[in-house]
């Protein structure tokens, strides 16, 4: 799903667009490029098109270049995952700010009367309705919520007034008072053709519009009558049944849900978008280096060989050959490397998910999960907008405490594709189980997805901690914890860092109670559950006993390290 079609946006702006308001340009530019070296076009996009129809004249011409960019990045990952339709709406926006916009022209009542401009929401909020309660900002990287495009609207034939009603509106007034704002004359006009039959369905999303409108007005003025909530909802969702492509009508949904009375449980309904790269942009290695574990959890080794294959092949889909699984469908160039990768999958998630989850049965994926094998670095890095040494990526879609999207992207040329890199992104799917409301910790999952990678492996993130330790520039723990993502120079100490953590307190207890200890800081403190699970007095407990692991065992993991690649 994708945000409103550009269409609309460049045409209000420069031909029906009264001033610009002042909004902070600069501020989305820049968080439009955080995203985009987040490999993150769906967000990149969402950003700028929200802070284009507010954008002062002088700073257009840079959103549009960054639209550019995040349209171009946008279409081919959908197309990578599949998603052909959403790919060519991306590109249909991405040739829309191509071309240029003709004059400005003033509307006819005696030739054929054009759809009017439907104004884009922006900041998400569509123009000049009110903003006594502010609708908030969309939430940051890495949940965007998914919205779908606003259809551009197209010239009907012309209207006359119907025979005998010599005061029946006809297109031509409905369009007049839209386009000068009167939206409530103008949803009368619309509302009077439906009835009527005479309602083109070019017109079906400026009628929405103003019925939107109105509803914000009613949202606004945060009515304490459960009735009249009732209505507002059955509003909502009758207009959406009117545009129901159109992203809207589902935040203004979302919206109504929250700022119900108490007692009225929120409907949550939009899917987010969580993603893991278990590697920063560039590395100055020769080789991807993925995350270490202590040697005292069982070492994850590349999954036996089977005397009968695992799976199937399945139907080509968009240019790539597919092998399909029970929980995994593999799109793939090599049949031969597909079938190992397929196994490699269907092992770990029965390996981790015993780990993580528990012994008990896991029901199949469904949606299965899809992996992506590119041949080359460089068509890896075409397809996916990640740096050629980029080892993997994955992405899943969550919506209404479910995972329902499910998606891997490797270098398939990768040496360490099948024991250390496909295992650690597969993990990352099988933990979106068990975190389905809110996401797992950063820290906590790139430590996990690690615990399935080779010792070796392990030994040489570990390793990258020897020298922090010494010089004791080292991440508070309390700041770890809640972190993001740091910035690309502080990668090898957070990932070295995280492991251990991580490798520390699984060790301290069992894997059951880390994953109890992560679920009970989601619903109150990391504090609180540290003395619970784990009996620490606070976080600087925490932080003093840990320390002191690390410095023990630090040097044992690299000389392991060390003595690896001499062998090597």
């Amino acid at each position: 799903m994708l945000r409103p079609t550009l269409a609309a946006t460049l045409v209000a702006l420069l031909l029906f667009a009264p001033a610009a308001t002042v909004v902070a340009d600069s501020e989305a530019l820049d968080r439009a490029q955080t995203l985009l070296e987040r490999d993150d076009g769906r967000s990149a996009v969402a950003v700028l098109e929200a802070a284009l129809p507010g954008a002062r004249a002088g700073d257009r011409s840079a959103l549009l270049d960054a639209l550019r960019q995040a349209y171009e990045l946008a279409a081919r990952q959908a197309a990578d995952a599949g998603l052909d339709r959403e790919a060519e709406d991306y590109r249909d926006n991405l040739r829309i700010i191509n071309r240029k916009v003709g004059p400005k022209t003033t509307p006819d009542a005696s030739v054929t009367a054009p759809a009017p401009v439907i104004p884009t929401p922006a900041d998400p909020t569509p123009v000049e309705i009110p903003r006594a309660v502010p609708i908030p900002p969309e939430p940051a990287p890495p949940e965007p919520v998914t919205i779908e495009p606003i259809p551009e609207p197209k010239a009907p034939e012309a209207e006359t007034r119907a025979p005998g009603r010599a005061d029946a509106p006809t297109i031509a007034d409905a369009d007049a008072a839209f386009l000068a704002k009167r939206y409530a004359d103008a949803e009368q006009h619309y509302a009077a053709l439906a009835k009527a039959n005479r309602l083109p369905e070019q017109r079906r999303d400026a009628w929405a519009y103003c019925r939107w409108y109105a509803v914000v007005r009613r949202i606004n003025a945060r009515p304490d009558d459960p009735a009249e909530w009732a209505a507002i909802h059955e509003e909502i969702a009758s207009i959406r049944q009117l545009s129901p492509k159109n992203w809207f009508g589902e935040y203004l949904r979302n919206l109504a849900a929250d700022l119900a009375p108490p007692g009225r449980k929120p409907r949550p309904g939009q899917m987010t978008v969580r993603g893991a790269a278990p590697e920063e942009p560039v590395r100055s290695r020769s080789q991807p280096v993925i995350s270490p574990r202590s040697s005292k959890v069982k070492e994850a080794t590349a999954p036996p060989a089977a005397s009968n294959n695992v799976g199937q092949p399945g139907t080509p889909e968009a240019g790539w050959l597919v092998w399909e699984t029970t929980n995994f469908r593999i799109f793939h160039r090599d049949e031969a490397l597909a079938e190992r990768a397929a196994r490699a999958a269907e092992s770990t998630r029965e390996t981790q998910s015993h780990r993580w989850i528990g012994p008990a049965a896991q029901a199949p994926w469904t949606p299965r999960c899809d992996i992506y094998l590119y041949p080359t670095p460089a068509l890896y890095s075409q397809r996916t907008g990640q740096p050629e040494d980029s080892p993997g990526y994955s992405r899943m879609g969550l919506n209404g405490g479910r995972v329902v999207q499910r998606f891997v992207h490797l270098r398939g040329d990768h040496p360490n594709l099948l024991t250390a890199i496909l295992p650690h992104e597969v993990t990352h799917v099988i933990l979106a189980d068990l975190f389905p409301d809110k996401p797992i910790p950063k820290w906590a999952d790139e430590g996990m997805a690690v615990l399935s990678e080779p010792t070796a492996e392990q030994d040489r993130r570990i390793a990258d901690l020897a020298g922090p330790l010494t010089s004791r520039r080292l991440f508070k723990l309390a700041d770890l914890m809640t972190m993001d993502y740091p910035d690309g120079q502080y990668w090898d100490l957070f990932y070295a860092q995280s492991v251990s953590l991580t490798r520390f307190l699984v060790e301290r207890g069992t894997p059951a109670q880390f994953i109890l200890f992560l679920q009970g800081a989601e619903r109150g403190t990391v504090e609180d559950e540290l003395r619970r699970v784990y009996q620490f007095k606070s976080i600087n407990d925490l932080q003093g006993q840990w320390l002191a692991h690390a410095k023990s065992s630090a040097p044992a993991a690299t000389a392991r390290n060390e003595s690896s690649s001499e062998r090597k």
